[in-house]
């Protein structure tokens, strides 16, 4: 498994970062092959809108399912695989140079995430 991080200004919508994350991946053979044996994505409520979804579709060919909140929920309760990315989260967390935003390139940050979770798989 190759994680594949894209890290883009905050100025940037989540579907707009979603939308140059797609880009990039079919730019590049390399993340294209890999990202071919992907099925399906979890995305929560920031991921939505038709223009997305066909672009997924039609670039990729993944199934990408929103994970939102039921009705008339209240209160707290755990989304079905959010806990997942959470916990990615919280993987990366441990790393002291990823805990606080201290690079001053967008690349370097996404190199540093590149690695904390290249030593978390080889952990594994």
């Amino acid at each position: 498994m190759v994680p594949i991080a894209y890290v883009c200004s905050a100025a940037k919508s989540e579907k707009e970062g979603a939308i140059c994350l797609m880009e990039r991946i079919k730019e590049r053979p390399v993340l294209g092959s890999i990202c071919g044996r992907i099925k399906q994505v979890w995305a929560d409520r920031g991921y939505r809108g038709e223009e997305l979804i066909t672009m997924v579709m039609n670039l990729l060919t993944w199934v990408w399912l929103i994970i939102t909140q039921k009705e008339g929920q209240k209160g707290f309760e755990v989304l079905p695989r959010r806990w997942v990315v959470e916990r990615t989260f919280a993987w990366l967390n441990h790393k002291r140079r990823l805990s606080k935003d201290y690079e001053k390139k967008s690349n370097y940050s996404e190199n540093m995430i590149y690695i904390a979770m290249i030593n978390a798989l080889l952990k594994r």
